[in-house]
């Protein structure tokens, strides 16, 4: 197996060929090649540039969730309404000495997350918590906590090892198994494809500041297998054609089956769209980050089987 340039690869069809392939789609393969090499390129400035907005699961601390409403005491207060409650609570906590925390309103409920040096045990936690619920009444509120977390930092530390070591295991094995089940060649295109879509929706996750936590390794993971089941489908085809146009070129070959899956592909893709859609809509905001994770690595994941996958196993010579 060697690497082609791209200057070797014919994109064109003899007049017997045409009739059989409506969408020259790998035509412009550079062209989409290079896209996502500037798409990939950019994701990893991203990483280093920008962030991630860390859940407590990867940066460790507490992370608190609650709302507000008026209590018989506060009559004098103008409203319980999210934005006051959050500037209330980051007054409240400001004023006791608290320095490393962030507050923000989400879907009419109060997120309130401590850096990992400023609340070390669960027993701090439910102090401040303690704290803030008694000075929150005292000001005509009543507190209401629906959700409270505590993640210890060096726990965090190893769930960020293992989250790395799951995709790197998955990337790895699901390479070994196309390899097997077809050649090195589509072992090799789909890993890079794979690597190609994590990274991307990982840029994705950092450009929205969409909450990171281990929900969104879940929604790789599930883009990753999404994006894999896609192009083993075109794959499977590529291998029986192979066989039966032994006297055709390989874009063509590649191209006809590409054509040949397209429509299942679109309307799988449609479908699953539709469902991530749904959950996105109504499933509440538990899910949210999740839903939106994997809503964007499915388009691009359907866009890499066909146009990446493929095109990369052009440049691959048996």
């Amino acid at each position: 197996m060697k690497i082609l340039p791209f200057k070797s690869i014919n994109t064109s069809f003899d007049a017997s060929e045409k009739p059989f392939v409506k969408y020259n789609i790998l035509k412009n393969n550079h062209i989409f090649l290079m896209t996502s090499l500037c798409l990939t390129l950019g994701s990893f400035v991203l990483f280093f540039t920008k962030g991630f907005n860390k859940s407590v699961d990867f940066a460790g601390g507490a992370q608190l969730e609650f709302y507000c409403k008026l209590n018989a005491s506060g009559q004098n207060v103008p409203s319980a309404d999210p934005e006051a409650c959050a500037n209330l609570a980051s007054q409240t906590l400001t004023n006791d000495g608290y320095k490393q925390f962030t507050t923000k309103v989400k879907n009419n409920n109060v997120l309130l997350q401590f850096n990992a040096k400023e609340a070390k045990s669960q027993k701090e936690i439910d102090l401040i918590i303690e704290n803030l619920t008694t000075k929150m009444q005292q000001n005509g509120i009543d507190l209401i906590i629906e959700k409270s977390d505590f993640i210890l930092e060096s726990f965090s530390s190893e769930l960020v090892f293992k989250s790395i070591l799951a995709l790197a295991i998955t990337f790895v094995a699901i390479g070994i198994y196309v390899a097997f089940r077809f050649k090195l060649a589509e072992g090799i295109s789909v890993m890079l494809t794979l690597i190609h879509d994590a990274v991307l929706t990982i840029g994705f996750v950092s450009l929205t500041s969409v909450s990171f936590d281990m929900s969104i390794i879940a929604a790789i993971l599930t883009v990753v297998g999404y994006s894999v089941n896609d192009s083993v489908i075109i794959f499977d085809r590529i291998r029986s054609n192979k066989y039966l146009l032994s006297r055709h070129s390989k874009f063509f070959v590649i191209s006809k089956s590409i054509n040949e899956t397209f429509a299942r592909t679109i309307v799988t893709s449609l479908t699953t769209i539709f469902s991530i859609l749904a959950i996105l809509i109504f499933a509440g905001h538990v899910i949210q980050g999740f839903a939106f994770t994997v809503l964007f690595g499915v388009v691009f994941g359907t866009y890499s089987s066909i146009f990446i996958s493929s095109a990369l196993l052009l440049y691959f010579e048996d």
